[in-house]
């Protein structure tokens, strides 16, 4: 189970890569190996990450065309889940308050 969830993590970090890649070649004209380069600088120094989130956000919702919900679904995947999961623990606190 572990290795499909290195997988995963690595799809979605190519996927992140590659929307990052559109958002600086729309931004700024910039080749896709330039870009992957920015993109391995920013995230080694203290919140590259928001600059490499916020440039991504642009190259899905600018460069693929989709929705804002969609490009944060993609680039905020565990966000997502946690609050997912937030919900169904209050959620099920609740039912086990009722029952007892």
């Amino acid at each position: 189970m572990g290795l499909i969830l290195y997988i995963l993590a690595l799809l979605l970090f190519i996927c992140q890569l590659a929307a990052f890649q559109e958002g600086m070649e729309i931004w700024l004209g910039l080749h896709w190996l330039i870009s992957s380069i920015i993109a391995f600088a920013a995230l080694a120094i203290p919140f590259g990450t928001i600059v490499t989130s916020a440039v991504a956000f642009y190259g899905i919702t600018k460069g693929w065309g989709w929705d804002w919900w969609q490009a944060l679904l993609l680039l905020f995947p565990y966000l997502v889940l946690a609050i997912f999961l937030g919900a169904a623990e209050g959620v099920l606190g609740m039912i086990n308050r009722m029952k007892g």
